[in-house]
């Protein structure tokens, strides 16, 4: 996670007199999903799931009337091609696990989804998975991009904050990551993620 922050700021941010904070921060909590989700890392493959799936997370809260033209019809359209992505993707990480046993290991969500079985012994259909992946896709796609965004607005009213926030990456030599260890010893930036979710809470509805 921290090489691809490091790789998306200074591809996408650096350089730039002016910033908008909320379109690049759902671009780069869409890529993370797709690499942590999916291992999905080319470039090309992420922009057109992430094409597809803008419309269906735009225009989820609408007035639930299928006829050609409306908003609700162009959310159904994206998610029936976001379904076709997914289908394609899953049915190919299918067939690479059952002609490679070195591959038939819980890399992702997704081959952890695909080596699952019930109580029965059977296994997920692709369909299941494919619901799951979208779920999951805009749990984290809208939520996190804009707590992300509203805490880059709350540190800019408050640089105070920000010196406090920065503390441990600024111990970190350029290009060096963050270790698991730095992560537990980041409480104060991620209290300041609770008072951001808790003064604007990027969940206001339920779909």
């Amino acid at each position: 996670m921290d090489s691809m922050e490091q790789e998306h700021v200074d591809s996408e941010w650096a350089g730039s007199e002016v910033v908008k904070v909320f379109p690049m921060s759902k671009k780069f909590t869409f890529d993370l999903a797709c690499r942590l989700f999916m291992s999905i890392v080319d470039t090309e493959h992420v922009t057109r799931l992430a094409k597809h799936f803008t419309p269906v997370t735009s225009r989820m809260f609408s007035v639930p009337i299928d006829l050609p033209g409306t908003t609700y019809n162009g959310a159904i359209k994206g998610g029936t091609l976001v379904h076709k992505e997914l289908m394609k993707i899953i049915t190919d990480r299918k067939k690479e696990m059952m002609e490679n046993e070195s591959e038939a290991t819980a890399r992702d969500l997704l081959s952890r989804m695909l080596l699952v079985t019930d109580e029965k012994g059977e296994c997920m259909s692709e369909m299941e998975i494919s619901n799951n992946i979208i779920g999951l896709l805009v749990a984290s796609y809208e939520t996190t991009s804009t707590d992300v965004t509203l805490v880059l607005k709350y540190l800019a009213e408050l640089p105070h904050i920000i010196i406090r926030c920065t503390k441990i990456a600024k111990t970190k030599a350029p290009g060096e990551l963050l270790t698991w260890e730095d992560v537990q010893k980041i409480k104060y930036s991620w209290n300041v993620a609770c008072k951001s979710l808790r003064l604007a809470p990027p969940s206001q509805g339920v779909f």
